[in-house]
């Protein structure tokens, strides 16, 4: 994800592919890949992250968003959990130097805008214009260091 390194074509295909696929229809290889790639790879920004969720999940990696209105849009009408991560509070204990991160989040967005804006065209724009809304993040997910609320399901 660094500027003066190119995306490779495995990256972009798995990326595509984990976007097409539904939910339901990840298998377990994906979760792998998200495994190795966020066991090597810290992000330098700190964002805080939302996912909505009807009940809390055992699996180690989740899709967050970066925006509480995407969160909310999953929500089925503002019912289950809210989790909040403050990748700030979440990451103060990873260090960049190191071989291993047991915390990250991979900027799942921002890897398509790289590519949609790419001279080669690793993504159509019309995909990002479509997927960019969702914001959607990748994380590690230590329980532990995530706030989990619950939605109220009243409207303001």
């Amino acid at each position: 994800m660094t500027e003066d390194i190119p995306l490779e074509s495995e990256s972009v295909s798995f990326v595509y592919n984990w976007v097409m696929t539904g939910a339901q229809e990840k298998t377990k290889a994906f979760y792998d890949i998200w495994d190795i790639v966020l066991t090597k790879y810290l992000p330098k920004e700190r964002p805080i992250l939302f996912r909505s969720c009807n009940r809390l999940s055992k699996r180690n990696i989740q899709s967050f968003t970066g925006t509480i209105r995407a969160a909310e849009k999953f929500s089925n009408h503002r019912k289950g959990h809210l989790l909040i991560c403050d990748t700030k509070e979440y990451l103060q204990f990873e260090k960049e130097h190191t071989i291993t991160h047991e915390r990250s989040f991979f900027p799942l967005c921002e890897f398509i805008k790289k590519g949609a804006e790419n001279p080669k065209k690793y993504f159509s724009q019309r995909f990002y214009n479509q997927y960019k809304g969702e914001d959607e993040y990748i994380v590690r997910v230590s329980q532990n260091y995530i706030y989990d609320l619950k939605w109220n399901r009243d409207k303001y």
